[in-house]
């Protein structure tokens, strides 16, 4: 018996689906990252979002840092910074709808540039590059590695594995409550960020100034 090899071309949704996923769950990671990191000089209080993603990693709303005495209420923020962009898009003449739909991804946007500001307070550097906006959409940064003393402490590829596994830990914690607040320095979370250095020797790499 005989087979003939026929080739099977990619569908142009199922590639749209799965870039849009990896967009997405890449930006978690991230965030995942970001967390800890910040965790190491305060206490970060997150929630269970409203609506359970299907299609992707599960994203967390961060609330509140605090940081000393200083508490920075990260989702009044950005629901500010948001109801400015949605505002903008109408005076633009943006369709309500559109307006609407564009809020998640300026939350994430808006989150994401607020937590990567943070860490570089505290020393941390970002080798980054850029989505492109769609439809007059803002571009997003996107983090590729994450410095520290000249370091490379992560780089996309630890960004991807260790934030997943504190991402997927920090879901679990929800699960049971729909409000968590990690305690500065938490054990589980700096046990992420010990062993990311462990299983990736190519990480610490210096980087010349």
């Amino acid at each position: 018996m005989s087979y003939t090899a026929v080739a099977i071309a990619s569908s142009p949704i199922r590639d749209e689906k799965r870039t849009f996923k990896s967009f997405r769950d890449y930006i978690v990671e991230q965030q995942a990252v970001f967390i800890a990191l910040l965790n190491q000089f305060g206490d970060v209080t997150i929630t269970r979002p409203t609506k359970k993603s299907v299609l992707t990693q599960q994203r967390i709303r961060v609330e509140t840092i605090t940081i000393g005495n200083e508490t920075i209420d990260i989702s009044s923020f950005v629901d500010k910074r948001c109801a400015a962009r949605y505002a903008l898009d109408i005076s633009n003449g943006i369709l309500e709808k559109t307006a609407i739909r564009r809020q998640t991804a300026n939350k994430i946007m808006e989150t994401h540039h607020m937590l990567t500001d943070l860490l570089f307070e505290y020393g941390y550097l970002f080798e980054t590059y850029f989505t492109s906006g769609k439809n007059n959409t803002p571009k997003m940064e996107l983090v590729r590695n994450i410095i520290e003393n000249k370091n490379m402490i992560f780089n996309r590829v630890s960004i991807i594995k260790t934030g997943n596994l504190i991402n997927r830990l920090l879901c679990s914690k929800l699960s049971e409550c729909r409000v968590v607040t990690l305690q500065a320095a938490d054990p589980e979370l700096m046990a992420f960020l010990e062993r990311n250095q462990s299983y990736s020797p190519e990480l610490n790499t210096v980087v010349l100034a």
